[in-house]
């Protein structure tokens, strides 16, 4: 299911304050419920299946298969993803060049435009790596602290160069064993997907908001 992140009705405070100039890595339960209060969409991939470069009803975002690096290929490719159900919830992944799913895979989400917060479920284990980029410039990469873990980046609204142009999802190699040439790479899955850019009549948070946000950052 794709939609729109409805805004809280609060009383607002200046939305520039709140982030320092460089942006700021959020993860964990509590942003989710920071990023409701940005506005924005929101997918769960609920209802695809099998390959897909797009999602219905969801405007902005392209999904892309970027390396092959299944058994011990290591190949450039441009493939779609592959949706399917792991644990009761729809979750997707790269794929091989023969389009078959593989949690090795290089993949990305694009952006057509740049968005102030992206973010979304990561799904594997502790080695899944999530990066966060504007262009070709490598804003954050954050690695899973639990095998299911959110990731998220927000950017500051006064500085676009932080905003994130897409969201590279990779993975740790494993140690070579047992005469093997290389390791395994744990990407594994995605889920959960958040981004938006705020309208330009309310680029503000609620006080709810804020209150989660100096609370992260005592932490």
């Amino acid at each position: 299911m794709s939609h729109k992140i409805p805004r809280l009705a609060a009383t607002f405070v200046a939305f520039s304050g709140l982030l320092p100039a460089s942006g700021a890595v959020q993860s964990g339960p509590d942003v989710i419920a920071l990023y409701h209060t940005y506005g924005g969409s929101f997918t769960d991939f609920s209802g695809l299946s099998g390959g897909f470069s797009q999602v219905p009803g969801l405007l902005g975002a392209t999904f892309q298969t970027t390396r092959d690096r299944s058994f011990f290929n290591d190949n450039e490719i441009l493939m779609p993803l592959f949706a399917t159900e792991i644990d009761g919830n729809t979750a997707f992944l790269g794929t091989r060049a023969d389009g078959m799913p593989t949690p090795q895979s290089l993949y990305q989400i694009v952006f057509d435009d740049p968005q102030l917060f992206a973010g979304l479920d990561r799904r594997f284990n502790t080695q899944s790596l999530t990066h966060f980029y504007n262009g070709d410039t490598l804003l954050y990469t954050y690695q899973n602290a639990t095998n299911t873990d959110f990731a998220g980046w927000v950017g500051d609204e006064e500085d676009s160069s932080t905003w994130v142009t897409r969201v590279v999802l990779d993975g740790l190699q494993d140690t070579p064993a047992g005469g093997n040439p290389r390791g395994l790479y744990q990407t594994g899955y995605s889920d959960n997907l958040y981004f938006g850019v705020p309208e330009p009549s309310s680029l503000t948070y609620s006080l709810f908001a804020l209150t989660l946000f100096a609370r992260r950052r005592r932490g």
